[in-house]
């Protein structure tokens, strides 16, 4: 596919498609587009595309048309806003696309890290997202005719939220937003404004994180207000709400003649606080919201809109019945009646906390009414109530609070509002109420002579002088108005408690003649009608207009039959209607009453516009009574708050009508009335009657009319301010001083009625020079200098002026120009005396205010007066708060207003007392001050923003050499602050502030290589400028590659080219101007120059290595090396690696190492520096320590920190540390190492390893200094624990020999005596603790996918305890699972080494013992017995050795080789046997060390058949012995098993095939040099015959019934096979069941001993390398032929009988030996049967055989005696080819007793030929040497093979000595 130009047309414009297909081409012209994918088209061709992917838009190819689809962009195409979403016009929506596109790849991350609830909240984010961007696309959210434009911005707003939540979830950046929620475009915006936008995201609590702090308005949360007054603010003061909503009711129990209402308010326990919410069953209406709760109930009760109430308010419910008199009455008896009552169903009371605890509850309704069981619901005592049966409700509950109930909440169809029956916390001006309630409480009626009571029903209705008002009384809220409000009946009561609440709707101008009538009737279902039985009034004002006070009234029942008599209201409305109306006659008229008959009522008004207080219409009817006027105003200051503001206009009006005359004078009130002006202002101080302060100013704008008050206001308020010195009035003064504002408004405006009216101005001078007078004595007030707390009351009124100026700037310019104000705040500002904080404070809330004043501040002369001010007083109190909104409105205001003048006048005045402060409060900034500082930063950055080249210059000039220093070092530290301080997610903040940083230091720079520079250089300023670019270049905010690239292009185009290229190279410039001075920077810059070559950045990593170069060349220079280079580039590598960078950050820094080789090692070949060798022995350590990095990085992320890779890898660096490098801190990078290692064996359970390693630590401490004795004791301690806990208790040992002496020396007995304790019992626990014997394993790793330390390498691992090699194998495989596992043991070529794979070999091998040196002691005859030393060591001391402290191990490996014989494979089998050796011992500082030399030697066919039948002898001989020292077994299998394995292998195979491969005469005249291995293998045989007689015998002692037929078949396989070696003369003896025991003849036997250890000397010659050890493993069973040769029953008794004849002390007493050798001892003592030959030469036709039978010489024990009745046959001779051979006769074989009951064994016993153990094991030991290893003899005598040997030595090991290696 070619791409033709030619036929390519440009479109009209860039177009815009979606890829709704992938496409993906080899073509290199071809453009891969996945699904989604937004593609900018640029040319098209015959179905053919030509543009661009938005994912890269460097990459223009070609597509097919039809896979994309493309979409239409109303308006001009933007890049900008198209690269990262859709193409549609809505911001929004290509914000979603773009924001999920950046989750997509977050989100997966998720799933790989196993995080699945997080997974699973960003996928359900994701899917709402995308149904909200499909409905906010769709039409019906577009269109305003389908959809209102609430729901299209709450959609927006859940989208917006949504967004935020997830990038705050992810830790992706935050997008700042305007109120409106649309992404803020930080090039258009201030810093200023952009942390506005960053603030009020999280103090709306829609962020996650930052401060608390509120947006803008947090700086301005001093207000004017609440300076001085000392009163909460308005704002906080919410308003709290109840909702209720009626889920479901149900009452079955009632007919349907009946009809139900349920009455739902709250109640506080003393009275009902809100109105009644009646519901009754299938209305629509089933949601109630009781509004404006008043929070100091519920705080009284609970927790004010804590959303959990409380517990005394509560929910109260009553259930009305409209019917029948009874529920149960039929319908018959009610004929001729009403039948129509209103009766108390149920009823119950329920806490608000306990119904908000729960979704939904259901209520519990009791029967009867509220009030009558009130008392009975206060004691709890619900027991004496009946439960109301199938009656219930199911309700739902709310607490809210907020200024106003939500929209959607007051709009729903089925919500109705309930008001509280006050006016709340807060009362709003305009708000209009005028709501009467009343509530009948009681009735009290006389019995009347009837026995049976009443049955009360209170009728009630309003009657004004219309007469009965028509529907003007409702129960309450959904409730119908009624004309008459008829009450419940009680049944049979005379004293009904009633408790009924109602409204009565009562008009304004009716409301002062108007009454409420009380009418009772007895009610019955007989009678056709209620009958009247008297009447009760309340008139709802006074005679003075006065409404009646709110709480109980008692009434008046008067006694009337006749309704009628009603009509006229005066025949009643004079008489009294209760005893508090005194004013009536006590007569009653027409009508009589009794005084015993009342009626208790209570009412309350909540009205906006009538007055319950007296003494207000007093004030507000003055003119009708001028003589009371000062009685009038002095009961104002008795009248409640809310009475005042309702009738405010009114009260002031009266007010100033009586302070002036008509002429403008002073009255004989306008002192009084001043009083009472400051009154009122002081109450509408109040919070809850703040919202009438603007209804105040309205009133000032445009109700105030008092023209000629000014000069009196004046007069008042500067009498006033010179009275201060009087103590006694300061209060007064105060109260004056806190309403300043509100008197200076009236004053202004009265003058500006004043000039309005006159319509001339020409006393405006006087009146400035009145309140320039004014403002003087004020003045004098704040130059007054307070000196303790005496002055309090000083203090607080200078605060009060303080506050209450800059309040009446705006009225102040009415009258006065802006100059002369500006000159009057200067004056107000430079006489403060700044006497304590709240001074301060205020004073600088005036500057604030007065540079917010825009009519102020915008004017320039105005501004060119007050700046120089301002300034000063701002640095003089930069440390206060306070001063932080004057910086930030100055900044704001030299962004929009200001002049180049402002800023210099700013920078130089201020900017080094900023940076200082922002010094200080990073330093000591906490959470609470984190949006203070981000303020001030913000301001700091906002001020550099501005200042240019020459108020850079202008700002150093003026300053001396040292004040240059300091304020440069100041900025730079102030640039660090900022670069740490604002969090990273808060990226366009970061970003924004970098770029002001950057453009600053170009500045700076210049200056300080101007000023710091050859001859004024200096360090300090170099260093940290230094610190500062290093620290800019590598923040995380820079670092565009984990962006994704939409989000890199979009901080590219924001904010021009990458900033961390123009800090490169300015960096290497400043460091290219210091020439030879660069030697003052290493090597303290060497580590951050590393940390700057780790970004991944190209141009920035070319730029900044050659400094390395340059480092190494300026030390060299300087001290003849670079070692301080080198060790801290070495060090700073290991640190980085050490504080676990990420797999990034790891990358990066392998990339920029080898960037940094490949550059030395170019520097090095083309300028051939002095140091060249040097160099590249540097590069050389670097290559080693990288690979080792690497291979560490890989084995911790594979096994997790905690498998041997680990451990390895980790001694790997720390002996390359250890032994590679020459730094000053090599100690400590090595201890980094010792305590890792140990802390990974610690929790793999390597205790012991873990020992080792502290060793380690150890070894660099001494005994000297206080310190190292502290630390070196503390880690001995923890090595003794661990080798205790490891049963390494030998080890143990030596750390307590090493320890106790210092204890000793130091006199520190205590310790002493517990590390004397510890070594005792270490030495127990050797002797009585079984310990497993360790198991080794060889395992080579080959291929090169295993790390480099592993790579072709063998190690030797100890496995764990009891470990074998099956588990052993699984555990490797399972830390190398991707590893193919060896089958053979066989070397690997190169197919396997070479390959890109991994392969293990796992071989299992035998451990070499090297017991410790035992020295030698002295019998009783001066001969040392170092044999007989060697046995008296207990078993168990020794045992340890065998399996521990080994460097050396054999493995075999069988090789057949030619001539093959098809029918018996052992003729050529030989044994390839191997012998390894390792670095160190084991164990030691790691389970496994590498192999570093090797030896192989080549095992002949019968020697390793002689080997096999040796150890099947040692095997059986061992478990016979357990068996028959165990008397406590638990099966005999293992023997039955064991016995079974030799004999059917014995006749079917096994030793008939050895004995048909090397017992044959062919064989054995064609071998004549092998005749010694030939009378080893007969030996072999024939003790095995011995053994497995024995094993039978003991075998069917012990053998059950069950096992007799296996014992029978055994006892036949072993004669078949007896029968078979003495067919073969390997045996020919008889049995030794029927022998008898001969008598031993006597006579000396020196001289034939010597000739037997002559003769055996001569036959053993000199071993080669490693035949002591091999012995050790192959030939010890040759010692343990005796295991039966004591009898049993003659153990630890002592026989005294005579020996028999020719023994030569027979006379002595002896000790009998035990049949069995205990397992804890060597079975090598006592009698031996021993065959040994000794081969002259390899030319030798024959040999001779010699059979030796040793016993210690110095044992006092004798052989033991025959049976009575046995006898002696002689069948067996020696030949002897000796001297002495016929010097005396061969002693007679004995026969001895195994057992009282079993046979006995036959043992050839030579008494007088018998050698000493040392000689006789010395021996053996070159017998098999010679037999085994030398093999040259029989290669070069035509049949035989030469041993191949071959050593293999590791790289790092220095042994030269191949053939010593293993000794």
């Amino acid at each position: 596919m070619k791409d033709n130009s030619n036929s390519w047309h440009t479109l009209n414009g860039k177009q815009l498609a979606i890829a709704i297909h992938n496409f993906r081409h080899q073509s290199r012209h071809c453009l891969e587009l996945c699904v989604g994918d937004i593609v900018v088209i640029l040319q098209e061709s015959n179905g053919w595309f030509r543009g661009y992917s938005q994912r890269n838009c460097c990459k223009i190819g070609i597509f097919p048309a039809h896979y994309v689809h493309i979409k239409t962009y109303g308006g001009k195409y933007d890049n900008k806003k198209c690269d990262n979403g859709s193409p549609l016009d809505d911001p929004l929506a290509r914000e979603v696309v773009a924001t999920l596109r950046e989750w997509h790849h977050k989100w997966r991350d998720l799933y790989l890290k196993r995080d699945y609830h997080r997974f699973e909240a960003i996928r359900v984010a994701m899917v709402e997202l995308i149904e909200w961007r499909k409905q906010l696309l769709s039409s019906s959210v577009t269109t305003t005719t389908t959809c209102t434009a609430d729901i299209g911005r709450t959609l927006r707003q859940q989208i917006v939220g949504k967004l935020d939540w997830g990038n705050d979830t992810l830790g992706l950046d935050f997008v700042p937003r305007t109120p409106t929620g649309e992404p803020v475009e930080p090039e258009s915006r201030s810093p200023l404004e952009l942390l506005d936008a960053h603030l009020a995201h999280y103090s709306s609590g829609s962020g996650g994180g930052g401060g608390s702090s509120s947006s803008a308005d947090s700086v301005h949360s001093l207000s004017l207000s609440s300076i001085g007054r000392h009163l909460p603010d308005v704002k906080n003061v919410k308003k709290n709400h109840f909702l209720l909503q009626l889920r479901e009711t149900n009452f079955n129990g009632i007919d349907d003649s009946n009809q139900i209402q349920m009455d739902f308010s709250l109640f506080d326990g003393n009275e009902y606080l809100t109105e009644k919410f009646c519901y009754k069953p299938n209305a629509k209406l089933s949601r109630v919201v009781f509004t404006d709760l008043s929070a100091k109930t519920l705080a009284a009760n609970g927790s004010a809109g804590s959303g959990s109430g409380a517990d005394g308010l509560q929910l109260c419910v009553q259930v009305w019945r409209f019917g029948k008199m009874f529920v149960n009455e039929r319908s018959g008896k009610s004929v001729q009646g009403t039948g129509h009552f209103k009766r108390a169903l149920a009823f119950n009371m329920v806490p608000i906390a306990d119904l908000i605890r729960d979704s939904d509850v259901a209520l519990k309704l009791y029967e009867g009414d509220m009030a009558s069981n009130y008392d009975i619901l206060v004691r709890k005592q619900t027991n004496k109530l009946t439960h109301c049966q199938n009656a219930y409700i199911n309700i739902s509950c709310k607490l809210m609070s907020g200024d106003e109930l939500p929209p959607h909440l007051l709009e729903a169809p089925n919500t109705c509002v309930a008001l509280t029956r006050s006016f709340g916390d807060i009362i709003s001006a305009g708000h209009f109420r005028n709501d009467f309630y009343l509530s009948i409480e009681s009735a009290e009626f006389e019995k009347s002579g009837k026995t049976i009571p009443k049955n009360i029903e209170v009728t009630t209705c309003l009657v004004t002088d219309e007469g009965i008002q028509d529907k003007a009384i409702s129960n309450g809220v959904n409730d119908d108005r009624h004309t008459y409000h008829r009450s419940h009946v009680l049944y049979h009561q005379n004293c009904p408690k009633l408790s009924e609440q109602m409204k009565v709707y009562v008009p304004l101008d009716l409301f002062e003649a108007a009454h409420i009538r009380f009418e009772f009737r007895h009610c019955s279902s007989k009678d056709r009608d209620r009958k009247l039985l008297g009447f009760a009034f309340l008139p709802l004002a006074n005679p003075m207009g006065a409404c009646i006070p709110d709480g109980d009234h008692e009434l008046y029942i008067y006694k009337c039959e006749d309704i009628r008599k009603l009509d006229n209201v005066n025949d009643y409305i004079f008489i009294p209607w209760g005893p508090k109306d005194a004013q009536c006659a006590s007569t009653s008229g027409l009508f009589g009453r009794s005084p015993k008959e009342l009626c208790h009522v209570r009412t309350c008004l909540v009205s906006s516009k009538l007055t319950q207080n007296s003494d207000l219409l007093s004030l507000l009817k003055w003119r009708q009574n001028p003589e009371a006027v000062n009685d009038a105003l002095q009961r104002v200051m008795r009248i409640p708050g809310e009475e005042l503001v309702k009738f405010l206009e009114d009260v002031l009006d009266a007010l100033f009508s009586m302070f002036a005359n008509n002429d403008g004078s002073t009255t004989s009130h306008s002192g009084l009335v001043f009083k009472v002006l400051i009154h009122i202002f002081t109450t509408l101080a109040e919070p809850r009657f703040r919202s009438y302060e603007p209804a105040l100013d309205v009133y000032i704008e445009s109700q105030f009319s008092a023209a000629l008050v000014h000069k009196g206001l004046i007069s008042c308020v500067k009498q006033c301010a010179e009275m201060v010195g009087d103590s006694h009035k300061r209060e007064a003064i105060l109260k004056c001083m806190r309403v300043l504002s509100w008197l200076i408004k009236f004053i202004i405006q009265s003058r500006i009625l004043f000039t309005r009216a006159t319509g001339h101005n020409d006393d405006s001078d006087s009146f400035r020079s009145d309140m320039f007078a004014l403002y003087g004595s004020l003045n004098r007030v704040l130059t007054i200098e307070t000196k303790g707390p005496s002055d309090e009351s000083i203090t607080s009124i200078q605060e009060a002026i303080l506050v209450s100026i800059p309040i009446t700037f705006p009225q102040l310019i009415n009258v006065l120009n802006v100059m002369n104000l500006s000159k009057l705040i200067k004056m107000i500002i430079n006489s403060v005396f700044d006497g304590n904080y709240k001074i301060i404070a205020a004073k600088l809330m005036v500057i604030n205010e007065t540079v917010k004043c825009r009519t102020i501040w915008t004017d320039d002369e105005s501004r060119f007066e007050l700046l120089d001010t301002v300034i000063r007083q701002l640095v003089l109190h930069i440390v206060e708060k306070e001063s932080l909104p004057i910086l930030r409105r100055i900044v704001i205001e030299l962004r929009q207003n200001g002049s180049q003048r402002d800023t210099e006048m700013l920078s130089i005045g201020a900017l080094d007392v900023m940076v200082e402060h922002i010094i200080d409060l990073s330093e000591i900034s906490g959470q609470n001050d984190s949006d203070y500082l981000s303020q001030f930063i913000t301001c700091f950055i906002s001020l550099l923003e501005r200042m240019n080249d020459t108020d850079y210059i202008q700002l150093f000039e003026i300053r001396s050499h040292r004040q240059r220093k300091e304020l440069l070092c100041h900025i730079f530290a102030a640039f660090h602050a900022t670069l740490a301080h604002f969090p990273d997610h808060w990226s366009a903040m970061k970003m924004t502030a970098n770029r002001v940083i950057l453009c600053a230091l170009q500045e700076l720079c210049a200056i300080m290589s101007r000023d710091f520079l050859d001859l004024t250089f200096d360090v300090l300023v170099w260093r940290s400028f230094f610190s500062l670019a290093i620290s800019f270049l590598t923040q995380r905010t820079l670092q565009l590659e984990s962006y994704s690239l939409a989000k890199q292009m979009s901080i590219l185009d924001n904010y021009g080219p990458d900033m961390r290229v123009l800090m490169g190279f300015q960096l290497v410039g400043c460091w290219d101007q210091l020439g030879s001075l660069k030697i003052n920077f290493i090597p303290a810059l060497v580590s951050p120059f590393l940390e700057v070559t780790l970004v991944p950045e190209t141009d920035l990593r070319k730029a900044t290595i050659p400094i390395f170069y340059d480092m190494i060349n300026v030390e060299y220079n300087c001290n003849g090396n670079f070692k301080q280079v080198e060790c801290a580039l070495i060090d700073k590598i290991d640190i980085l690696v050490n504080n676990g960078a990420g797999d990034s950050e790891f990358r990066e820094l392998l990339s920029a190492m080898n960037n940094v080789k490949q550059f030395l090692n170019e520097k090095l070949t083309q300028l051939t520096p002095l140091w060249r060798d040097d160099g590249h022995r540097f590069i050389g350590s670097l290559s080693k320590l990288l690979s080792l990095l690497i291979d560490y990085r890989t084995v911790m992320s594979a096994d997790g920190g905690d498998g041997d890779s680990v451990l390895m890898c980790t001694y790997a660096l720390l002996r390359f540390y250890r032994d590679e490098i020459c730094s000053g801190n090599r100690t400590a990078i090595m201890l980094r190492y010792i305590e890792k290692l140990s802390a990974l064996h610690i929790l793999l359970g390597n205790y012991a390893e873990s020992a080792f390693t502290l060793q380690l630590h150890t070894n660099l401490l001494s005994w000297e200094g206080s310190a190292e004795l502290v630390k070196k004791e503390q880690l001995y301690q923890q090595i003794i624990e661990y080798f205790d806990r490891g049963a390494c208790w030998e080890e143990g040992v030596h750390v307590c020999k090493e320890l106790a002496p210092v204890y000793e020396r130091q006199y520190q007995l205590d310790k002493l005596s517990l590390v004397l304790k510890r070594h005792a019992n270490f030495l127990d626990k050797i002797l009585t603790k079984l310990r497993p014997e360790n198991e080794y394993f060889k395992v080579g790793f080959y291929g090169l996918d295993f790390p480099v330390f592993l790579q072709n390498r063998v190690f030797i691992f100890r496995g764990l305890e009891l470990e074998k090699i099956g588990a052993f194998t699984q555990r490797i495989q399972s830390e190398f699972p991707a590893a193919q596992l060896m089958t053979k043991n066989i070397p690997p070529d190169d197919s396997i080494t070479e390959a890109q794979a991994q392969y293990i070999q796992i071989v299992a091998v035998k451990p070499i013992a090297e017991p410790p040196y035992i020295s030698k002691s002295m019998d009783t005859n001066g001969v040392g017995s170092g044999s007989s030393v060697q046995n008296m060591v207990p078993e168990p001391a020794l045992s340890y050795y065998n399996t521990n402290c080994v460097r050396k191990f054999i493995y075999d490996r069988p090789v057949q080789r030619a001539p093959f014989d098809p029918n018996n494979e052992f003729k050529s089998l030989w044994i390839e046997r191997t012998c390894c050796q390792i670095e160190h011992r084991l164990p030691g500082v790691l389970r496994m060390f590498e192999v570093v030399a090797t030896q192989t030697t080549q095992v002949l066919p019968i020697e390793h058949a002689c080997e096999t039948i040796e150890n099947m002898n040692t095997e059986l001989s061992k478990l016979i012995s357990n068996f028959t020292s165990d008397t406590k077994y638990e099966s005999i299998s293992p023997l039955s098993m064991r016995l079974q394995g030799i004999l059917e292998a014995a006749v079917n195979g096994g030793v008939a095939k050895y004995m048909d491969a090397f017992l044959m005469p062919a064989f054995i005249a064609a071998n004549p040099n092998l005749a010694a291995h030939v009378v080893r293998l007969k030996s072999g045989i024939a003790h095995q015959v011995r053994i497995l007689e024995g094993g039978l015998t003991l075998h069917g002692r012990l053998a059950p019934l069950a096992v007799r037929p296996l014992h029978q078949r055994l006892v036949e396989r072993f004669q078949t096979m007896r029968a078979h070696i003495h067919q073969s003369n390997i045996d020919s003896r008889p049995s030794i069941l029927s022998q008898p025991l001969p008598p031993i003849p006597g006579g000396g036997g020196d001289t034939h001993k010597k000739a037997v250890l002559n003769s055996a000397a001569a036959a053993f010659a000199a071993n080669p390398i490693g035949s002591n050890e091999m012995l050790a493993v192959y030939g010890h069973q040759m010692l343990d032929e005796n295991i039966y040769s004591v009898p049993q029953d003659q153990a630890n008794n002592c026989l005294s009988r005579p020996r028999s004849a020719g023994f030569e002390n027979g006379g002595a007493a002896r000790v009998q030996r035990s049949r069995s050798i205990p397992r804890s001892h060597p079975i090598n003592s006592g009698l031996n049967t021993i065959h040994y030959s000794s081969t002259t030469s390899s030319s030798s036709a024959s040999s001779t055989t010699s059979t030796n039978t040793n016993t210690n010489n110095n044992n006092n024990t004798g052989p033991p005696l025959p049976p009575r009745a046995s006898t002696l046959e002689r069948n067996h001779s020696h030949s002897s080819t000796g001297s002495n051979s016929d010097s005396r006769p061969v002693l007679p074989r004995r026969q001895r007793k195994c057992s009282t009951d079993l046979e006995y064994k036959l043992i050839d016993i030579d008494i007088e030929s018998i050698p000493s153990t040392p000689t006789l094991l010395a021996a053996i030991k070159r017998a098999t040497h010679s037999a085994t290893v030398d093999y040259g003899n029989i290669g070069g005598g035509g049949g035989g093979t030469t041993a191949d040997t071959s050593v293999v030595n590791n790289n790092n090991n220095n042994h030269q000595n191949n053939t010593s290696l293993l000794d």
